[in-house]
């Protein structure tokens, strides 16, 4: 029994040493409008507040799980584009014939455009 005591004792200790606790207030109309983003984003409260403060620091964007989802098909369904626009340059470099490539460029580029509307549009 008592080793268990001290591992746990030991375990608090590095634990304490390598997480830092802070406490910050807020009043209630403040907690409540995080309280109900938590909700949205489907996390605690105070991961959410972690989170989003981290997100600011680095310039990135804090997305709900759903959006997230939603984006990464997004990128998936983009890399499925390019690669097909590369296969298609490939093919017409084989064949000597030009196709429209700045045609396919622009469909991404429209593809991309609708991709940040959509981010904008959920972010509000």
């Amino acid at each position: 029994m008592k080793d268990r005591k001290e591992y746990q004792k030991e375990y608090l200790k590095k634990w304490r040493k390598e997480n830092k606790d802070i406490h910050i207030y807020f009043t209630p109309e403040e907690y409540k409008f995080f309280e109900e983003l938590s909700k949205k984003y489907e996390v605690k409260t105070s991961s959410l507040i972690k989170t989003m403060a981290i997100s600011q620091a680095n310039k990135t964007l804090c997305l709900p799980k759903e959006m997230q989802e939603k984006l990464n098909e997004f990128v998936f369904l983009i890399r499925n584009i390019a690669n097909n626009v590369n296969q298609i340059a490939r093919h017409s470099n084989t064949i000597k014939t030009l196709t429209d490539e700045h045609g396919l460029l622009s469909y991404l580029k429209q593809l991309e455009e609708a991709v940040k509307e959509y981010v904008k549009k959920e972010n509000k």
